[in-house]
């Protein structure tokens, strides 16, 4: 079997995980990296059956509500992304694609994003000029789009790079690391209900009042200094959503109770994970976030509401190739 020249290898599987989107005070803009949990996603490659165009055929989709995702490659978010990349580059093969899925659908905690990533992830291990990721950014938001309806890179971004991430433009695409605190982590519980993340924006007003959006910018400038800085009373000060929280909190079942549970000493704030229905504390180190987590659980448990539940730091690094071949 011989493919094109600009593939090394025929085979690649990449795994990407979960991230929380908006951190609360940065709609769109901030997202973070979780570890523990994710999307694995297999390709093998073969030469085009028709000369110069590409086929990606999706074989499998295993695991976390695999029944309810399309295996039509333009549906999916793992195809599609594939798609992009193929055609954005200009190059032709067949491609036949395995996804795991690990992350729960409608979790708010990026699985779309995920598979994506892992998709051009996997792709790129391929190459034997790797694409930069700026590219791989791009060609994965196109394949994000899918389940999202535009292209929000707050949770791709952090998926790739790893760690806490700044989208300050997607078109033309500007972003950046935003350096955290030494063991900052996260305490992250997600009901057993989904939320499909274009009806969670659905419900967001159009209109917002001046001195609200100069309260929301004070604390996203207020959160990136105090990372940056390593001031964590800025920090607690500024992870407060008076914004977007409070038009979607109806859609998780006790968000309140939950979120007053969170709170403790060493705990920044609680709010919800990109459009919900997992709800995430800060927390100043690991202990203090598993601490948090039993709390937040709690609430679940008491009214017999299954749950999925985790604490873990926030990673530094993203996306990984798993094998190539």
């Amino acid at each position: 079997m011989t493919l094109p020249g600009y593939f090394k290898n025929h085979k690649a599987s990449a795994f990407a995980p979960a991230t929380m989107g908006n951190m609360a005070v940065g709609f769109d803009i901030l997202g973070g990296t979780l570890s523990g949990v994710g999307d694995t996603v297999h390709l093998e490659l073969t030469p085009c059956r028709s000369p110069g165009q590409s086929s990606i055929v999706i074989e499998s989709i295993t695991g976390t509500d695999s029944d309810k995702l399309p295996l039509v490659a333009l549906e999916n978010t793992a195809g599609k992304a594939l798609i992009a990349l193929l055609a954005g580059e200009g190059l032709a093969v067949d491609v036949a694609v395995r996804i795991e899925k690990g992350i729960p659908l409608g979790s708010g905690l990026g699985g779309s994003a995920a598979s994506a990533v892992a998709a051009v992830v996997a792709m790129n291990a391929l190459l034997k000029e790797p694409l930069d990721q700026n590219k791989l950014i791009i060609y994965a938001l196109e394949g994000e789009a899918v389940a999202s309806g535009a292209k929000h890179a707050d949770n791709v971004t952090p998926c790739l790079l790893g760690g806490v991430v700044g989208v300050f433009s997607v078109e033309p695409l500007s972003v950046r690391s935003i350096p955290m605190p030494p063991g900052i982590s996260v305490a992250v519980v997600k009901p057993q209900v989904g939320i499909k993340t274009e009806e969670a924006r659905a419900l967001l007003g159009g209109e917002v009042e001046k001195s609200l959006v100069i309260k929301q910018q004070a604390r996203l400038a207020g959160f990136i200094v105090g990372c940056m800085s390593n001031d964590k009373v800025l920090i607690q000060e500024s992870f407060k959503d008076d914004w977007i929280e409070p038009q979607r909190k109806k859609l998780i079942p006790h968000f309140d109770e939950v979120k007053k549970a969170a709170d403790g000493d060493g705990v920044f704030g609680a709010s919800i994970s990109g459009a919900g229905p997992a709800i995430f504390a800060l927390c100043e180190d690991l202990n203090t976030a598993m601490k948090a987590l039993d709390r937040m659980k709690a609430v679940y448990d008491n009214v017999s509401m299954a749950s999925l539940a985790w604490a873990c730091e926030i990673p530094q690094t993203g996306a990984s190739v798993v094998t190539e071949v």
